[in-house]
């Protein structure tokens, strides 16, 4: 939704602007000079562009999507990280736009935006057997316009607001697959005709087999904010009231409470990264046992990732295996610092006993100029240019569950845990190319 979606911000982004500055009986005309301008700009960013159907205050536009490479270049012009070979799965994708002028007294400009054809991607796959009915089903829902999407911009072209029609879908293949959406709405705000900022809410999710397969989706938001200068400077933020899986075997599992906020930010072509990500609970179930985790707590970073070299990777689909080397030689190589700088259950809770849960924390640090074929040629020369540590952190009471295990006791005749702070530790470092496990260090 949001890629297809930001093409009718694109095109309704200039129009607002002629709402105060032209006179009512030449608004429309003007308005459709901008988008016979902004038209004029796509065709030479990859779309196809089609015309049809030009009514006193609407008319309708058709989008082609010809040519991934520059379309791809369209949308991070747009703020939308994207790479070619996701558009490429769209080539050949047809689009259809409605424009009402002056549709209200709130909006200078609304859309229906729903897709026409789908692209060559799927209508390759159609000849597999197995594939024909679900996507025979798809060209039926775009003949009824069942897919649709309305977007409108206010008057001076600085926010957007808009929502999906509900979705309710059976589809017959191997086995029957229902699908529900519900309550998709959208509201953003612009910056000279760029997206700037978006807020998306989406009640419910399912997927549901006749087999007895469900994923649901419940209570879902999220917002994006652009921060800089950078594509990559961004911020994020979900929140999702439930997730629910479960298999045909009546394995489940179910997450509840999740908010999760990463922030991005980029300097001289290097991308650094914090995530931070909590859950209520989550719950697994198969064959009459069950788990249940309380408090869940993940905190990650990353730094000086070679934006460059991500980019290499995100397009590597079909690459030679040199390109892709090169690609993490050049991501290794300018200082890379990962981390976990902690991950946390408070409790555990199974068979009717709750125990006190774990933490852990790792780093991972390459030298500067790091080559990751040293691991190859020199590993002992390689070991010297990386730093690793890891440590875990177990309950009394968890701890005393697991050594029970059959597996654990042979762990723990080589590696017994080392108190600490009323816990039991693990710890595992790698620096300048000597190994240590629980503080001995190993020859």
């Amino acid at each position: 939704m949001k890629k297809w979606g930001f093409i009718a911000v694109a095109l309704l982004s200039g129009v607002a602007l002629y709402y105060f500055t032209v006179g009512k009986s030449r608004m429309v005309e003007a308005m459709r000079a901008e988008v016979n301008a902004t038209l004029s700009v796509m065709a030479q960013q990859g779309f196809g562009v089609e015309r049809r159907e030009r009514g006193k205050s609407d008319e309708t536009v058709i989008l082609r999507f010809d040519d991934p490479e520059k379309i791809t270049l369209f949308f991070r012009s747009q703020n939308i990280a994207t790479t070619s070979k996701d558009i490429a799965l769209l080539k050949g994708f047809k689009v259809a736009v409605d424009l009402h002028y002056l549709p209200d007294t709130a909006h200078t400009v609304a859309a229906d935006i729903y897709p026409l054809t789908l692209p060559e991607s799927l209508l390759n796959a159609k000849n597999d057997p197995r594939n024909r009915e679900a996507i025979t089903h798809l060209e039926e829902m775009l003949k009824r316009r069942a897919i649709l999407l309305q977007i409108a911009l206010d008057r001076d072209g600085s926010h957007f607001e808009g929502r999906m029609q509900d979705i309710n879908e059976t589809f017959s293949a191997q086995k029957r697959i229902a699908i529900t959406m519900q309550g998709l709405t959208f509201d953003g705000e612009m910056d000279r005709g760029i997206p700037t900022a978006l807020h998306q809410t989406l009640q419910r999710l399912t997927l549901r087999s006749n087999e007895g397969e469900k994923v649901q989706m419940r209570g879902i938001e999220a917002r994006y904010r652009h921060t800089g200068q950078s594509l990559y400077d961004d911020s994020v933020d979900y929140n999702i009231e439930k997730i629910t899986i479960r298999t045909a075997q009546h394995a489940a599992m179910e997450i509840a409470g999740i908010r999760a906020r990463s922030l991005a930010r980029s300097q001289n072509g290097l991308l650094n990264e914090e995530i931070n990500t909590t859950a209520q609970t989550l719950s697994l179930a198969a064959q009459n046992q069950s788990i249940l985790l309380k408090e869940i707590q993940l905190e990650m970073r990353a730094d000086n990732l070679d934006i460059q070299a991500l980019e290499l990777l995100q397009n590597s689909t079909g690459a030679s295996r040199e390109r892709i080397d090169r690609a993490l030689r050049q991501l290794l190589s300018k200082g890379v610092r990962l981390e976990i700088a902690n991950f946390t259950v408070a409790q555990i809770e199974k068979a009717h006993e709750t125990l006190q849960g774990f933490s852990a924390k790792a780093t991972f640090r390459a030298d500067k100029g790091f080559d990751p074929a040293l691991l190859q040629h020199s590993p002992i020369a390689a070991l010297d240019k990386i730093e690793a540590k890891a440590d875990i952190a177990l309950s009394n009471d968890l701890y005393a569950t697991l050594a029970l295990q059959p597996q654990m006791m042979m762990v723990l005749m080589f590696l017994p845990p080392y108190e600490k702070n009323g816990k039991k530790h693990f710890s595992f470092t790698l620096e300048k190319g000597a190994l240590s496990l629980n503080g001995t260090r190993i020859k």
